[in-house]
C-alpha cells in the first residue's frame, strides 16, 4: 500500500541529499529491503532483506531507524571493478556530484596528486622558528602519527558513505545522522552541516592558492631580479602562466601533472636544500644560529667587534618567543600537513576506492621522513632566521637560482591542485560535466515516446532490463509484493492481506513502477538534452564544456590574483602569517579532527573507550590550536600590512649573509659558496 505522498516521494528523491530514481536509487516503504551489489562482472547479485543505511535513518544500520522515516532507500553498492565499469556509462554533471561517473583515476594518480600537493618539507624550518625546539619537535611527532590517522578514519568514514564524493556531504551526514537520534529535522541538520563545512573548505584552498600566487610572483622576482616589472605584474604573469594548466578538468587528468610539475620539482628541491646546508654548514659561522627567538641579540653566538656589532645590534631589536608565536607556528604546522580537505574528493575518483590505505601508506612513507629531515637539519642551520621561502637563507649561486626556477614550474601544479576541488563543485553545480571536453549533446528522443513493455517472464539477473531503474525497482515490488504461501514484507500487507479501505489505494508492482516512472524527473542526462535541444531551436547554441570551464576558472582565479594582491601591501615575512591563517581557519579542522568528528557520527557501532577517549583528546587539542591560532595570524597579518593596494613595487631579496640574522653575517660564506 503506497499513498499518493509516498508516491510522489518515489519519483523526487530526498532533496537535497543526491538521491534521484534516473540514477540507481529508489525509495519503498518496508522495514528492509534488497540491496543489489554489482559484482566485477557487471552482473546484480541480489541480497534480500539486507537494511538499507547510507541515508536518513536514525539508528546507523538497524532496520527500526529507517523504518521510523517510512522511506528506505534502496542500495546499489558496488565492488571497485564493479564501479568503475558502471561509471564509465555515466557522463551527468549531477550524478557526478555524487562520484558516479568520476571514478577513473588509478590508484597511482591519487597517490601522486596527494603526495605533491601535501608534501612541503622545506616549510618544516620556519614552522620550528616560531615555535623553538621543545614545541616544535612535539608538534612534529604529534602532526606525524595523528595526520596519518585521521587519513585512515576519512577513508573509513568514506567507506560508510560510498555515495557521498565530499567533505561538505560528509559533514552534512554526520550532523543529519546526530540529529535523527535526537528526533530533530535531519534534513534540516543535513543542510547545515554541508553548507558550513562547504564554506570552511572554499575559505582554506581559496586562501591556499592566494599563498601560492604570492610564493609565485617573489619567485619570478627572484629569478628576474633585473626585470623592472612590480609585483603586481608579476602577479598577472603567475596568473596566466597558470591558467593553461588550470584547464585539466578532475584529478585523474592531473596525474601527469602531478608527477612531473609536483613530484619532480620536490625531489630537485630537496637536494638543492641539502647541497646548500653542507655548504656553507651555517653551524660554523660566525654569529651561528639562534634558537631561542631573540634574533639579533650578541651574545652565545660567537665574538662580536666593531661595525658588525654595531650593524647587528641595529638591525634589530631584542624579542623573545611569546604564546602568539607558539601558536602561529602550531597553525603553519597544521598547514604543512594539510590536504585531507579533499581526500573524500580524491576518493570519489578512485577506480579502486579500498586501496585508499595504500594511498595513505604510500604519501606518509615518504613525506614524514623528508619533514623530520629537512625540518630538523633545515632548522638546526638557520635557527630562528629560518624563513618560509627558505632560498632567502641560501647563498645566491647556482643551485639556488636553479631552485628557484623549479619552484616556479611546482607552482602551477600547487595552484591547479588548491583550486581544482572548488572549482569541481562549482562546476557540477552549473552543470559543466567534468568528463566532456567538446561533445555536444545528442537530440533528445521525443517526449512521448512509449516506454517498453515489461516481459512477461521475470528477467535473469544478467537481462539488460534489469540494469535500468525502472527495471530494477519493478522487480524490488514484485518481490515484496505478497503473494500466496509467502509472508507479506509490507506491515500494511500483512495486517490487511490484499483487503484495504476506501481510503487505501492497491497498486500492483506495474503500477508501481508505472507510477514512479511518471512522477520521477528526467534523468539529468535527459534534462541536458533537452535544455540544449530548446537553446539549439531558439538559436543558441549551449557552449562546449571546454568553453564554459575555460569562463569560470579564469574568473575565480582573477578573484584571487585580486585577493593577492591586497596581502602583496605588508613588510617582514608575511607569508608565515598567511599559511598559519590557512592552517587556523581549515586545515586544522579537516586534518586534526574534523575526521574523528565524523566517524563518531556516523560509526555503525559504538565505539571503544579507548579509542573514543583518544577521538575526543585531539577534538578538544585540535579546537584550541584552530582558535588561538586564528587570533595569532590575524593579529600578525594586521601587524605587517601597511594598508591596501599599497605594497612596494619591487622587493629587495637578501640571501645570505647579507642580512644581519643570517648565521654567517659576520664570518661570511666559505669561498666555494658563492658559485
Amino acid at each position: 500500500q503506497v499513498s499518493g505522498a509516498e508516491r510522489g516521494h518515489l519519483g523526487r528523491g530526498q532533496r537535497g541529499g543526491g538521491w534521484r530514481m534516473a540514477t540507481s536509487d529508489a525509495y519503498v516503504r518496508g522495514t528492509a529491503v534488497a540491496s543489489v551489489t554489482v559484482g566485477g562482472d557487471g552482473a546484480p547479485e541480489p541480497q534480500h532483506n539486507l537494511p538499507a543505511i547510507s541515508r536518513g535513518p536514525s539508528d546507523l544500520g538497524a532496520v527500526s531507524g529507517a523504518a521510523k522515516n517510512g522511506l528506505i532507500p534502496l542500495n546499489v553498492e558496488a565492488s571497485d571493478a564493479g564501479v568503475a565499469r558502471h561509471d564509465k556509462s555515466s557522463s551527468s554533471p549531477r550524478a557526478a556530484a555524487s562520484g558516479t561517473p568520476l571514478r577513473r583515476a588509478p590508484t597511482w594518480a591519487i597517490t601522486a596528486n596527494s603526495l605533491a600537493f601535501m608534501c612541503v618539507p622545506r616549510a618544516i624550518p620556519a614552522c620550528f622558528a616560531q615555535t623553538g625546539w621543545t614545541v616544535g619537535m612535539l608538534a612534529l611527532v604529534y602532526s606525524s602519527v595523528v595526520t596519518y590517522d585521521t587519513g585512515l578514519v576519512l577513508g573509513e568514514v568514506c567507506r560508510l558513505r560510498p555515495k557521498i564524493g565530499s567533505y561538505p556531504g560528509l559533514c552534512g551526514e554526520a550532523l543529519a545522522a546526530c540529529a535523527a537520534r535526537r528526533g530533530w529535522s535531519p534534513q534540516a541538520w543535513r543542510d547545515a552541516g554541508a553548507g558550513c563545512c562547504l564554506v570552511l573548505q572554499f575559505a582554506t584552498y581559496y586562501l591556499t592558492t592566494v599563498a601560492e600566487l604570492i610564493y609565485f610572483e617573489q619567485f619570478f622576482g627572484q629569478l628576474f631580479d633585473q626585470s623592472r616589472l612590480c609585483q603586481w605584474q608579476w602577479l598577472l604573469v603567475a596568473a596566466a602562466v597558470s591558467l593553461p594548466v588550470l584547464q585539466l578538468p578532475t584529478y585523474h587528468e592531473t596525474r601527469w601533472a602531478a608527477a612531473l610539475l609536483g613530484l619532480l620539482p620536490l625531489a630537485i628541491n630537496v637536494a638543492v636544500m641539502f647541497y646548500e646546508v653542507l655548504l656553507v654548514r651555517p653551524w660554523r659561522c660566525q654569529p651561528g644560529p639562534r634558537y631561542d627567538g631573540l634574533l639579533g641579540v650578541a651574545d652565545g653566538g660567537g665574538a662580536l667587534s666593531g661595525g658588525g656589532e654595531e650593524a647587528l645590534s641595529n638591525a634589530t631589536s631584542p624579542q623573545g618567543r611569546d604564546l602568539n608565536d607558539v601558536f602561529l607556528g602550531l597553525s603553519a604546522f597544521a598547514y604543512a600537513f594539510g590536504g585531507h580537505g579533499f581526500y573524500p574528493e580524491e576518493i570519489r575518483e578512485m577506480s579502486t576506492p579500498s586501496a585508499w590505505p595504500s594511498v595513505m601508506n604510500w604519501t606518509y612513507g615518504v613525506a614524514i621522513p623528508l619533514y623530520w629531515a629537512c625540518g630538523i637539519v633545515g632548522y638546526y642551520a638557520y635557527g630562528d632566521f629560518s624563513w618560509s621561502n627558505i632560498n632567502l637563507n641560501f647563498p645566491r649561486n647556482a643551485a639556488n637560482t636553479a631552485s628557484i626556477g623549479v619552484q616556479v614550474v611546482q607552482e602551477v601544479y600547487f595552484i591547479l591542485v588548491g583550486n581544482l576541488v572548488m572549482m569541481l563543485d562549482i562546476e557540477m553545480r552549473l552543470g559543466i560535466d567534468p568528463t566532456v571536453c567538446c561533445s555536444a549533446p545528442p537530440d533528445p528522443p521525443p517526449r512521448h515516446e512509449s516506454r517498453p513493455t515489461p516481459p512477461t517472464q521475470p528477467p535473469t539477473p544478467h537481462s539488460p532490463a534489469t540494469h535500468t531503474p525502472t527495471a530494477r525497482l519493478r522487480s524490488i515490488a514484485s518481490e515484496d509484493e505478497p503473494s500466496a504461501g509467502r509472508s507479506a514484507p509490507w506491515p500494511e500487507a500483512a495486517a490487511g492481506g490484499r483487503a484495504h479501505t476506501g481510503a487505501e489505494e492497491e497498486i500492483s508492482s506495474r503500477e508501481i513502477s508505472s507510477r514512479a516512472a511518471r512522477s520521477a524527473p528526467l534523468p539529468v542526462a535527459r534534462e541536458e538534452e533537452d535544455a540544449a535541444a530548446a537553446a539549439a531551436r531558439r538559436g543558441w547554441p549551449r557552449p562546449p564544456p571546454w568553453l564554459l570551464r575555460l569562463l569560470v576558472r579564469s574568473l575565480f582565479l582573477g578573484s584571487q590574483v585580486f585577493v593577492a594582491q591586497l596581502l602583496l601591501s605588508g613588510e617582514g615575512d608575511r607569508l608565515i602569517a598567511v599559511q598559519s591563517l590557512i592552517g587556523a581557519i581549515g586545515m586544522t579542522a579537516f586534518t586534526y579532527f574534523l575526521p574523528y568528528v565524523l566517524l563518531i557520527a556516523l560509526a555503525p557501532v559504538p565505539l571503544g573507550a579507548g579509542r573514543l577517549a583518544w577521538m575526543t583528546l585531539n577534538i578538544a587539542a585540535g579546537l584550541i590550536v584552530m582558535f588561538a591560532g586564528l587570533a595569532s595570524s590575524v593579529e600578525e597579518l594586521y601587524s605587517s600590512s601597511s594598508g591596501f593596494f599599497d605594497g612596494e613595487c619591487r622587493l629587495e631579496y637578501t640571501y645570505s649573509p647579507e642580512s644581519p640574522d643570517d648565521p654567517c653575517f659576520l664570518s661570511g660564506l666559505p669561498h666555494e659558496a658563492g658559485r
